[in-house]
């Protein structure tokens, strides 16, 4: 049994060891919400928007047989080891470095107890809450009970909304953690059914049909009938593994995804007809399987802008690592909690090695409780699994701020999530790397900017050009304008215009990472600290050596003023995903 094992026994022994060998780190736990709020209301008179812009309108006091499902996530035991094993694992001479816990070992050292989990379920279920779902993990609890007894026991009130054109609830005062709870319950999520997260793609304002669209020497077509780009320039044009040879393999054997899994987290169901339809075009053969996890029941609404989304993150994933396993959580709505379930259902099972987020919403709206949603990827982080989202497409202004302000969007501006701005691409005829500039335009602009919930997260501290009050994002970026986007297939057909976003950035950069896990044989070790770590201390490369694309031009957003090096408008740049994947991951 090697050091690591015996480290990670699930005794209070080798808690006690764990913490031992971490305290290099000097990490310290989080702070406990200091009033005990767990839900601030999403406005004192309950007009606000969501993240689509609809006006929310109150429409008075939920009826007593109205219903309200929450998820009661609960505190881990030694967080601050937990921390402190996080910080460790960023550390390339930590004996802990490169190894990542089990979901078993989890539960074994940090989840709550199992007397713990029990003990909330009994005070859950006596103050009248029926249970709807646990987890493995036990970190979340899924409850359900009339408005009157959500509102006595989490004293706050309940009220029905019109927001989109349908009917909700939500709170309209804060909702507290009763004294009973304290000490087991972080955080309570789910006062509002609202659905505030907007997926992050744009459509090119005219259709590119009619384009050149040549031939290539590697994976032909270049384009799609609509003129948008396919895999090719994507994988050729970022240099990814797929595009390598496997030393020592037959012929035509590449780093193609094969053997790992990307997840995908989006309440819709994307259709296998349809990526078969675009894979036949692109002639792309792909191996990979697919695994759809319904969540709360499975997604509700297969008609929405999920849908668009869906296919989007679908298509570019398999179209660029077509060896991969694609893992789908499909949760029944894009509300808080169920996009929290999604992401404890993925991190609980710890399968997928990548989770992509193609939506967000304003970090300081209040509609978007990020202390949960840290909570659990911190688990995922520990397992070894990437976490990457998209920045949005509105440069300094992100979905759900009301009024619009300058602010960054979550779940992006977590520090163990990798945020993924938008570019403008450039690619030769045969797919290959010409130029890139900053994506704004008539389309959109990449989100980016400081965040004002997160500090300065440590991997950036020593980053030229670092704004120092809060974390910055993005980290990377990649194509996002609609102009050089995606000829993406929805119902059968190609939907006639190119499709981008940071909703297209963000799963090619899961694409990108699948296949470079693979080259390395394993899962990359804390990828933030470890990509600018090496960044700073390798750069761009040199010479015919490429690590990333240093992005510089483009027009300036506000703060988003793309330039050398470090910038708060495309991050470090582009990464090449085969030379810089393995050299600065």
């Amino acid at each position: 049994m090697n050091t690591f094992d015996r480290l990670l026994l699930g005794s209070v022994a080798g808690v006690v060891l764990l913490s031992a060998a971490v305290a290099i780190a000097n990490a310290a736990p989080l702070e406990p919400v200091a009033s005990r709020i767990v839900s601030a209301p999403l406005q004192s008179d309950l007009v606000a928007e969501t993240a689509h812009g609809a006006a929310m309108r109150d429409l008075g006091r939920s009826r007593p047989t109205d219903r309200v499902d929450l998820a009661v996530v609960l505190r881990y035991r030694n967080e601050a080891q937990l921390d402190g094993l996080l910080a460790a694992q960023a550390v390339p001479t930590s004996p802990l470095h490169n190894h990542f816990l089990s979901a078993a070992q989890f539960r074994a050292a940090f989840a709550p107890s199992v007397q713990a989990h029990a003990a909330t379920i009994v005070l859950l279920e006596r103050a009248g809450f029926t249970v709807t779902q646990t987890f493995a993990n036990r970190t979340i609890i899924d409850v359900r009970a009339p408005a009157p007894v959500v509102e006595r026991y989490f004293r706050t009130e309940i009220h029905r909304v019109l927001a989109g054109g349908a009917l909700h609830y939500a709170n309209a005062r804060p909702a507290y953690i009763p004294v009973e709870l304290r000490g087991l319950v972080d955080s309570v999520v789910g006062f509002d059914n609202i659905e505030h997260f907007k997926p992050a793609y744009r459509f090119a304002p005219v259709s590119l049909r009619g384009l050149e669209s040549p031939d290539a020497k590697i994976g032909k077509p270049l384009k799609g009938p609509d003129g948008a780009f396919g895999p090719l320039a994507f994988a050729q044009g970022y240099n990814f593994p797929v595009q390598h040879q496997i030393p020592g393999k037959p012929n035509g054997t590449t780093f193609d995804g094969s053997g790992r899994h990307a997840g995908i987290v989006i309440p819709a169901d994307p259709s296998d007809q349809d990526l078969s339809v675009f894979l036949n075009f692109f002639k792309v053969k792909r191996t990979g399987t697919t695994t759809r996890v319904p969540v709360d029941g499975g997604p509700h609404n297969p008609s929405s802008p999920a849908q668009v989304e869906a296919a989007l993150d679908y298509e570019t994933i398999a179209g660029v690592a077509p060896g991969a396993n694609i893992v789908i959580y499909e949760p029944a709505t894009f509300d808080n909690k169920g996009t929290l379930d999604g992401y404890n259902t993925a991190v609980s099972a710890n399968v997928a090695d990548t989770l992509n987020s193609s939506f967000g919403a304003c970090e300081t709206s209040g509609i978007f409780d990020v202390q949960a949603m840290t909570h659990v990827i911190k688990q995922g982080s520990a397992q070894g699994q990437i976490f990457h989202a998209s920045t949005g497409d509105g440069g300094v202004v992100s979905p759900g701020c009301n009024p619009p302000v300058r602010s960054v969007q979550a779940p992006a501006v977590i520090p163990f999530v990798t945020a993924i701005g938008g570019t403008t691409l450039n690619v030769d005829n045969h797919g290959n790397y010409i130029s890139e500039i900053y994506w704004n335009n008539t389309s959109g602009a990449g989100g980016g900017g400081v965040s004002v919930v997160f500090p300065l997260p440590s991997y950036q501290k020593p980053v030229k050009n670092i704004v120092t009050t809060g974390r910055n994002i993005p980290d990377v970026s990649l194509v996002g304008d609609p102009f050089t986007g995606e000829d993406v297939v929805l119902n059968g057909s190609f939907i006639g215009v190119g499709l981008g976003g940071t909703s297209l950035s963000s799963p090619l950069f899961g694409g990108c990472i699948v296949e470079v896990e693979q080259v390395m044989g394993k899962r990359i070790a804390s990828l933030n600290s470890t990509l600018y770590k090496n960044f700073v201390a390798k750069g761009y490369g040199s010479g015919k050596t490429v690590f990333a694309h240093d992005v510089i031009g483009g027009s300036q957003f506000d703060i988003l003023k793309p330039g050398p090096g470090y910038d708060l408008a495309t991050g470090i740049g582009s990464l090449d995903c085969f030379t810089g994947g393995t050299a600065l991951l």
